[in-house]
């Protein structure tokens, strides 16, 4: 599998760096929430088919979701640091 690479150029003034740890925050917000919708669709589909086990594919979209989920609160961590919290 290949990974397509973005380069991100990013210039950081007088609170830049929190402005683009914002954005990306948002991003990955409406990623999980994407994810979130994937997942109850995936449940949905499988109970509609009368499946009595989660999909696998329902698996792996929730555990994207968490993943995704972590993201956003390591960078809220960040976040907080820089406001001068611990």
């Amino acid at each position: 599998m290949t990974r397509a690479h973005k380069a991100v150029h990013i210039e950081f003034g007088a609170g830049g760096r929190m402005d683009e740890i914002e954005r990306l925050m948002n991003e990955l917000e409406g990623i999980h929430d994407a994810l979130n919708d994937l997942s109850m669709s995936l449940l949905s589909g499988a109970i509609s088919d009368g499946a009595s086990v989660r999909p696998e594919t329902e698996k792996k979209v929730s555990q994207a979701r968490r993943a995704v989920a972590k993201a956003v609160e390591h960078l809220r961590g960040a976040e907080r640091l820089s406001d001068g919290g611990q």
